[in-house]
């Protein structure tokens, strides 16, 4: 019968917030949150990711080396503090007035960085369509495609929903958000045209 029988059920939401408190509660249930990637767990994450994916001899010709080069360009991309990004969002929390300023790495999730890198894998594989000599993943790819995603959630942010994109101080409430005007052109793009 199914009495005898134990059940477990796990359930994933971008918004736990709109959870029935009752049902957990019924359940016995418990809501984990997860932070956002520090520069370690991005670096594991990403390495993971990376793992099976071909990568372009325009990266290296030894596919280890290559790997581990994508990895560092994208991190030093976007964690480094004197890199290119000069932020994506402004907050500024009620009942202050100064504000914060929220990175590209700030957005950073797996499963972010996971559509990143299958959209960097749909980009190598039409160039592989296109008859490209080197096909495969290289790090303005991945790093083309990280910068979109995190645009698509900023784009998108606001007040009310800023607490589910970004780790935010506990008690905070955000008041105002202000997209930074972004370039036009990759920075990878800019420094290889110079």
């Amino acid at each position: 019968t199914i009495a005898n029988k134990l059940i477990i059920f796990l359930f994933s939401s971008n918004v736990p917030q709109v959870i029935d408190p009752a049902m957990l509660r019924r359940a016995g249930g418990t809501i984990e949150h997860f932070d956002r990637l520090t520069r370690r767990a991005f670096l594991s994450v990403l390495e993971k990711q990376l793992r099976d994916r071909p990568i372009s001899a325009r990266e290296g010709k030894d596919p280890v080396a290559a790997r581990r080069k994508i990895v560092a360009d994208a991190s030093t991309f976007l964690f480094s503090p004197n890199g290119p990004d000069r932020g994506q969002v402004e907050l500024t929390f009620a009942g202050s007035t100064h504000t914060t300023i929220k990175y590209q790495r700030d957005f950073l999730t797996p499963a972010l960085l996971e559509r990143a890198v299958q959209e960097a894998c749909m980009v190598a594989r039409r160039e592989e369509c296109d008859g490209c000599e080197d096909p495969g993943l290289t790090s303005e790819a991945i790093l083309k495609a990280l910068q979109l995603q995190v645009r698509g959630i900023a784009d998108q942010l606001s007040e009310f929903n800023a607490g589910i994109y970004l780790t935010l101080p506990d008690g905070a409430r955000v008041a105002n958000v202000r997209r930074i005007p972004q370039p036009d052109a990759h920075p990878l793009e800019l420094r290889r045209a110079s």
